[in-house]
């Protein structure tokens, strides 16, 4: 039996084997073979995904630029506009022609300045019309101090404004009963 064995099963297992052998280094080359090219694959991937990353940033810090200065550019604009407005400039009016949200603002504030130069009295004219009446006008604070008079008021009580302004307004109304009280000026 060991001799059949080795003469029938002995050369189909030599046989078996160089075949096993054979085909084992063949797929470890082909295995070899294929992760080459993977490796290959993978760096390629890895260079294409990095280079769009870069790309990906750029293209953000971009666009973040470009939304930033949309912003702050007419933000900038309406804020000097309205310091301008606040001093007394009735003439300021902002250039932003957009159709956005900051367009839309720009116009508001267009037409508030526009509206405030139509109902606006200026300081200097009602300074005129006030030294120009023909009353006396006596302008008091809440404390009830004198802030201002016109011409006529001082004549009528014959002290300049420089003397009148700061003093109590109860002095001035004794100054008419008697001129024991003008010592208090």
């Amino acid at each position: 039996a060991q001799k059949q064995l080795d003469v029938t099963f002995e050369p189909f297992l030599d046989g078996m084997f160089r075949f096993v052998s054979v085909f084992l280094e063949k797929s470890g080359e082909e295995l070899r073979d294929e992760l080459r090219d993977v490796q290959s694959h993978v760096e390629v991937t890895t260079k294409v995904a990095l280079g769009t990353s870069a790309v990906a940033v750029a293209v953000a810090l971009v666009l973040g630029l470009l939304v930033w200065r949309s912003i702050h550019v007419p933000i900038r604009a309406l804020h000097l506009a309205a310091i301008a407005l606040g001093q007394g400039r009735l003439e300021t009016r902002v250039e932003i022609r957009s159709h956005d949200e900051m367009g839309v603002l720009a116009a508001a504030f267009n037409r508030m300045a526009a509206d405030l130069a139509t109902t606006t009295v200026s300081v200097a004219g009602l300074e005129g019309m006030f030294e120009s009446m023909a009353a006396g006008v006596i302008v008091c604070d809440q404390q009830g101090r004198i802030t201002n008079a016109n011409r006529a008021a001082q004549e009528l009580v014959q002290r300049p404004t420089s003397e009148l302004v700061g003093v109590d307004f109860s002095v001035i109304c004794r100054l008419g009963r008697s001129e024991e009280h003008t010592s208090e000026l």
